[in-house]
């Protein structure tokens, strides 16, 4: 399953990263990587909250990106 998932910086040392198709599932964290693990186990909640049935990945996203909007497989 692949799901877009936004990081941006809000301002230096804090980051907030978000998923539109999941309404308020939303993480903050000091660093990019924080952000991103931090809206992984957002987005499995969310998941899990929704009773959906899925295999669970890691979220793969790619580190050439600073900021904005990035397709995660989970």
């Amino acid at each position: 399953m692949k799901i877009v998932i936004i990081i941006t910086r809000i301002e230096p040392g804090l980051w907030t990263s978000y998923c539109p198709s999941l309404p308020g599932c939303r993480a903050v964290g000091q660093s990019r990587e924080e952000a991103a693990e931090k809206i992984e186990r957002a987005i499995q909640g969310c998941l899990v909250s929704l009773d959906v049935a899925l295999p669970l990945e890691r979220l793969v996203i790619s580190p050439e990106q600073e900021t904005g909007i990035l397709c995660a497989s989970i």
